[in-house]
């Protein structure tokens, strides 16, 4: 009996405890770096057919692994961006076709940043896995698009069950060189390596609304605050090299989960966190939440909180980037989600009308930097007019108001 002397409630499976975790490979495309046995050659599409990502579930992440099917001749160097410079561009929208991950402005490595920082598992980095080969002419890696936000939890999983409306991925190649968003440098002598690039789903199934052997218990079909958008986008800016200039995130409207800051020359090449600003501050609607702080420190908390990273041997850094995290704060706890249960609290909410800057002088061969912005647009529970009468605490959901779509 419940206290009081009612019958107690009657107990709920939750939804990771009736869904299973499931992977499917949907789409395999075979290509030629650059197009061409040698040379430069051009960017190439081997985006799923008709862009279509495979619909089954709730989905977690979408995998992309890209493995070397005939080697490269000897020779060749990789270029600024690393193997997952092979990619020049990834996007994943919609089914309406709004912009949900990536865009013609992100490319391959942008994508490994938002797998390594997401704060999914432990370790996300894709070049601390097994499957990583960091060759010239047999390059190897796996790059995941993370909107999953806590795997204890299925939030932010993404309703996948609508073959006929699909999430859509574009996917396209990147030339062989030797540009700064070729692949390489200095091309291989005489061959560009052949890749398989495999495509695959990684859901949770869609669990019965009974569990089928105690029919009389509930189960969660769907995960925590079902709808929700975990979203990565890029932004450019220009700074003024060697001067005073404090850069306004555009991204707003949505809830700041992270910040990422890198730096280029006027040649398009990534240069040193050392030009990034020493002091610098950020404000966040009126609220100073760095104060003349060492951007060498951001990279300290991030080593502190991300599994693999800070080993007897650290993780070398990535050149150039600086980052901002609002999740996996105790790096223990994925997503900080002990403090609310979703971890959402430790997040900066903006609005429309919200001013994010970070300021201070740059360094002198700073021309732009890139600003790369995680936001998730949560669906906030509306309050049932009619709790008191029904004991249930909400009736639907609705999206929390946003300028992004």
């Amino acid at each position: 009996m419940a206290k009081g002397g009612g019958a107690a409630p009657a107990p709920v499976i939750p939804f990771v405890g009736a869904a299973l975790p499931y992977r499917r490979k949907y789409y395999t495309a075979q290509q030629q770096v650059g197009g061409v046995a040698s040379g430069n050659g051009s960017t190439v599409d081997v985006s799923p057919t008709g862009n279509k990502i495979f619909a089954y579930g709730w989905l977690r992440a979408h995998t992309v692994y890209v493995s070397t099917v005939t080697a490269a001749s000897s020779g060749g160097t990789i270029g600024q961006y690393g193997i997952p410079g092979i990619f020049n561009i990834v996007q994943i929208r919609q089914p309406g076709g709004q912009e949900m991950f990536g865009g013609p402005n992100f490319n391959g490595w942008h994508s490994y940043l938002a797998q390594k920082y997401a704060a999914w598992r432990d370790c996300n980095d894709p070049f601390l896995l097994p499957s990583y080969a960091n060759s010239a002419t047999s390059p190897a890696i796996v790059l995941r698009q993370i909107f999953e936000l806590n795997h204890q939890t299925g939030l932010g999983a993404l309703p996948n069950q609508n073959d006929a409306a699909p999430w859509q991925a574009q996917f396209v190649l990147a030339a062989a060189g030797p540009n700064p968003n070729g692949f390489y440098t200095t091309n291989p002598t005489t061959t560009n390596p052949t890749v398989s690039v495999q495509y695959f789903v990684e859901c949770w199934t869609v669990p019965s609304p009974n569990n089928p052997l105690r029919p009389g218990v509930r189960q969660m079909t769907a995960p925590p605050l079902a709808g929700t958008l975990n979203k990565w986008t890029v932004q450019q800016e220009v700074v003024p090299g060697g001067s005073a200039f404090d850069a306004l995130l555009i991204r707003k409207g949505n809830s700041i989960r992270h910040l990422g800051v890198v730096n280029f020359n006027s040649s398009n090449i990534l240069i040193a966190t050392s030009n990034t600003p020493n002091p610098i501050t950020v404000q966040w609607d009126g609220q100073v939440v760095r104060a003349n702080d060492n951007p060498t420190l951001w990279i300290d908390d991030d080593y502190m909180t991300r599994g693999g990273a800070a080993q007897t041997t650290p993780e070398t850094a990535d050149v150039g980037v600086v980052w901002i995290k609002n999740a996996d704060l105790a790096g223990i706890d994925i997503t900080a989600l002990g403090l609310d249960g979703l971890g959402m609290s430790r997040q900066w909410g903006t609005t429309q009308t919200s001013t994010i800057s970070i300021g201070g002088t740059w360094g002198a061969t700073v021309a732009y930097i890139q600003l790369l912005t995680n936001d998730v647009q949560y669906v906030l529970p509306a309050p049932n007019p009619y709790a008191a009468r029904s004991g249930e605490p909400f009736l639907q959901n609705m999206a929390q108001p946003s300028a992004i779509t």
